[in-house]
Order: structure tokens, then sequence, then C-alpha cells
């Protein structure tokens, strides 16, 4: 999926979290690893994580609020492009603005890969066209799956929308396509 998309947006809480590489690992489809986007209002993210350590590989770039001159610099030498974005009245990123941002960066096809904080605030502002929902079939308890089904739920109400089911041993693939 990284590899048809130009760039993948998270949020900083996903990288203090995951530690995750957000790139393509398949054999193959290594060079086809998008850019990273990371929404990091006010520069948490960790010098030594993944995506840090590897942005004179790969593209990187943090959209940020608050100003930390130190950690400016520091993130800047390790090739990690910096922009620096207001935030709305309830103090969050005004997240049409950051997609109007990161299409003229040149990115049209975007993968949204994030917790259920940022991928519920994509929902709400009606920012998905198309949405992968993969299901475990291991139990990873009961809150963060009841919050997303409500999420799901309140998105979906009075849209027109295909879904596709997937089988992957055990697992769960729900595909939506948004009309």
């Amino acid at each position: 999926m990284r590899s048809n998309h130009d760039c993948i947006i998270t949020s900083v809480r996903t990288i203090i979290i995951d530690n995750p590489r957000l790139t393509c690992r398949i054999a193959g489809l290594e060079g086809n690893s998008p850019a990273r986007i990371i929404l990091d209002k006010k520069l948490k993210i960790p010098n030594t994580s993944r995506i840090a350590r590897s942005a004179n590989k790969y593209r990187t770039f943090i959209f940020f609020h608050k100003n930390n001159k130190k950690k400016i610099k520091t993130l800047k030498s390790l090739k990690i492009k910096l922009i620096k974005t207001p935030l709305s009245e309830d103090g969050n990123f005004d997240l049409k603005n950051i997609l109007t941002k990161v299409k003229l960066l040149g990115f049209s096809r975007i993968f949204l890969e994030s917790g259920l904080n940022l991928t519920t605030n994509f929902l709400n502002k009606n920012l998905v066209d198309n949405f992968q929902l993969f299901i475990s079939d291991k139990n990873l308890g009961k809150s963060g799956n009841n919050s997303f089904r409500k999420s799901m739920k309140l998105f979906l109400k009075n849209k027109k929308f295909i879904n596709k089911k997937i089988n992957l041993f055990g697992d769960k693939l729900i595909s939506y396509s948004i009309k």
C-alpha cells in the first residue's frame, strides 16, 4: 500500500509509541518508499527515532507550531524539512490547511497511517476517500475497538460507500471506498 502513495502522514504520537519506519520493505519495492510527513505541534519527535535517523535516506517533513531553536537545528542537521504551521481555534492543526500545503509540496497520493485520534479527525472532517481497516484475530482490548466503531459509524452515516471484505489468514481487511 505504501508503495502506491507519494507520502505518508502520521502523528508524532504514532512515532513515539510505535517507532515505525514508514518505508517499503517488501523485496523489489524498497525504492518506492513514500515521503514521510509527521504532524508534531511541539517538536516532540525523538532524535533517535527510526524516522529521524533515516531522514537522510527518505524525504521527511515535520509540520510544527511551537518554536524550539535547539530542536529545529538538530532536526535540520538530520535532513528533516520543517514547516511551521499555525493552529486552528481548537488548538490543533487545520487538517485541510495541512493537506493544501502537502499538495503544494508536490504530493497528491496521500496515505494516512495513524492511530485513532488523527484518523478520527480526518474522518470527521470528511478528508478520506478510501479507507483500509485491518482487524486482528487477536483480542487487543475493548476500549480502542469500541471508540473506533463509534467513529466509523458516525463517519459512514449518510454516506454512500462500497466496502469489500478480505480474510487474511484469520485477520480481516475491510476496504471502504467513499462516494
